[in-house]
């Protein structure tokens, strides 16, 4: 990866975690959290006082599910709630990097604690909600919004003083995408490419999909851009914004001509990884678009997580396993 820390683009009606032992999940609105053993299946079920409102974190052992309540935090060895962290009411879950954790202030704004001790590192004031987050080695940068429209912010992670900020984007509650730009999706579905250093935009691509969580992916310089409207995925090169290859997901289903939802890909060294509903679990080729492989048994509804040589992801039902890991599979 390019960057310490991202947080998990989201879609659907859940999202999912995970380690080498264990996958954590759980559906939004729903009191019920859960983990799965990848070694033998077997899910265990823990009832919180509140809902999860967004996606989980992971991190020193230890599970964050953001609700109304604030950030409940469960021992993932244990399975016993051992804490709680006063937040505002969520829009973006919390992220953790390998130094800090990064929690939505109660009144707006950002605070971060150290991931060692646990004491606050510094705090960002805002009149604005925080939608999204992600941090490099040097910076986090995060989407500070209201219903008037959006600013990217760039703050320094060791001092915790703001780098730029820009209101270029316009109105979006997207998280940042991270790579050899900041990649910002708006919600008319116009993606901005920004300068790190600066926060001036360096080119813009319209797409016609207008979903304000639709959240692209990046790797070895290709930004991956999910269209739900159209039911395709286009690879785009990072530093100029032009069009590598765009495909359409196959729906599985000659009744419907295009995929309605699609999470944000997950990418591997050779292969884009898309879940789609209806469409399954399909896997494009980074270099060229071709679809690789496909699954059709299941309409997926979140994001996907890789662990070992498994896939994840949640349906209506709960969660599901793809295995062997596509990439090794022929189409």
């Amino acid at each position: 990866m390019s960057h310490d820390g991202t947080l998990e683009s989201l879609y659907g009606t859940g999202a999912a975690v995970a380690t080498d032992e264990h996958v954590f999940w759980h559906q939004f609105q729903d009191r019920t959290i859960y983990r799965t053993h990848r070694s033998t299946g077997h899910t265990d079920a823990l009832s919180l006082n509140h809902a999860a409102r967004v996606g989980p974190v992971l991190g020193c052992g230890r599970l964050g599910v953001h609700t109304n309540a604030g950030l409940i935090w469960v021992d993932i060895d244990s399975w016993e709630v051992v804490g709680k962290t006063p937040t505002a009411s969520p829009h973006t879950g919390t992220l953790m990097d390998e130094l800090l954790v990064y929690i939505p202030g109660i009144d707006g704004g950002l605070q971060s604690y150290s991931v060692d001790s646990g004491d606050q590192r510094w705090a960002v004031e805002s009149n604005r909600v925080i939608t999204g987050i992600s941090s490099s080695k040097e910076a986090v940068y995060l989407v500070d919004a209201n219903s008037e429209g959006g600013e990217v912010v760039a703050i320094e992670k060791s001092s915790g003083n703001v780098r730029w900020r820009t209101d270029v984007v316009g109105e979006t509650y997207t998280t940042p995408v991270l790579g050899t730009h900041v990649f910002v999706r708006d919600n008319s579905g116009v993606l901005h490419a920004l300068r790190k250093d600066t926060g001036e935009r360096v080119w813009r691509t319209q797409s016609k999909t207008t979903d304000p969580y639709t959240v692209p992916a990046y790797r070895d310089e290709t930004v991956y851009v999910p269209d739900e409207k159209t039911g395709t995925v286009t690879a785009l090169h990072a530093t100029t914004g032009e069009q590598v290859w765009r495909t359409q997901i196959p729906t599985g289903d000659e009744r419907k001509e295009r995929a309605t939802t699609l999470s944000a890909p997950l990418c591997t060294p050779d292969s884009v990884l898309v879940g789609a509903s209806p469409g399954g679990l399909v896997v494009l080729s980074a270099e060229t678009g071709d679809k690789r492989w496909q699954d059709t048994t299941d309409a997926f509804d979140s994001n996907l997580v890789a662990t070992g040589d498994s896939i994840y992801g949640l349906t209506t039902d709960g969660i599901v396993e793809a295995t062997p890991f596509p990439e090794s599979q022929d189409d």
